[in-house]
C-alpha cells in the first residue's frame, strides 16, 4: 500500500474514506503560501483539521484526490453554500479541536503551526461584501512533484462540474497575497479579483 493508505489508483478519482490521510499528509506538507518548501509541523494533523477535514466531513461529495504510485498527491475540497458551512464548521467541528488545542500553547509551536491554530481559534469572518452570488468555496494543494502536470486545473474542473450540475450560481475563494503562481492559476481558469487587501485576494468566478 502506498504513502496515506492509498493503494491501486492513478490519476484524479472523487474521494473516499481511504484517501484521508493522504489529504492529511498533502495538507500538512505543502505550504499554502505558494513555493515547493515543504512544511515541517509539530503538530502535523492541525493543519489538515483547519482546511480539508471539516469540507470532508460536511460534504464528502465535493472531494476529489489525484494520485500517483507513492500515494494520494493532491486534493480539492469544496461546499456548495459557505455561510451554511461556516455555521456547521463553528458548531459542530470547532469546538473539539480547540479543547484539544488551546490557544496559549501557540507560544511554544513552530511559526506554521501557530498560523493553523490561530485560524482555527479566530476564522476570518464571512463579510465581504457582494459574494452573495458565488456562494461556493474551495480548498485545494497539490505536492509539488505534480505541479506543473495539469492536475490542478483538472481538480477544479471536477468541482466545477459538479457545483454547475447543482445550479450554484457563481464561487470565490481566498488566496494568499504572496501566492502569484496560485493567483495566476486562478485567473487562467476564469476567476477575477473581487477584492484584496495586504494579505489575501478574494477571487471569484461564475458558475450555473
Amino acid at each position: 500500500m502506498t504513502a496515506g493508505g492509498h493503494a491501486g489508483r492513478s490519476g484524479v478519482s472523487r474521494y473516499t474514506l481511504r484517501d484521508l490521510p493522504g489529504v492529511y499528509r498533502v495538507c500538512a506538507e505543502v505550504d499554502a503560501r505558494g513555493g515547493d518548501t515543504t512544511q515541517h509541523l509539530d503538530a502535523p494533523d492541525l493543519a489538515g483539521h483547519v482546511f480539508a477535514g471539516p469540507y470532508l466531513a460536511h460534504d464528502p461529495t465535493l472531494g476529489w484526490v489525484v494520485s500517483d504510485e507513492r500515494g494520494v498527491a493532491g486534493y480539492i475540497v469544496g461546499t456548495a453554500e459557505s455561510t451554511t458551512f461556516e455555521r456547521w464548521r463553528e458548531q459542530h467541528w470547532y469546538p473539539m479541536l480547540r479543547r484539544r488545542h488551546p490557544l496559549p500553547s501557540a507560544s511554544s509551536l513552530a511559526p506554521d503551526d501557530a498560523r493553523y491554530l490561530r485560524f482555527l481559534h479566530a476564522p476570518p469572518r464571512p463579510h465581504t461584501p457582494g459574494l452573495d452570488a458565488y456562494p461556493a468555496t474551495l480548498h485545494t494543494k497539490i505536492a509539488p512533484r505534480l505541479t506543473g502536470r495539469g492536475k490542478g486545473r483538472e481538480l477544479v474542473a471536477h468541482l466545477v462540474d459538479e457545483l454547475t450540475r447543482r445550479g450554484v450560481p457563481g464561487i470565490h475563494l481566498d488566496v494568499a497575497a504572496s501566492n502569484l503562481a496560485a493567483i495566476a492559476f486562478y485567473e487562467r481558469l476564469g476567476f477575477r479579483e473581487h477584492r484584496r487587501d495586504d494579505d489575501n485576494r478574494t477571487m471569484i468566478r461564475e458558475l450555473a
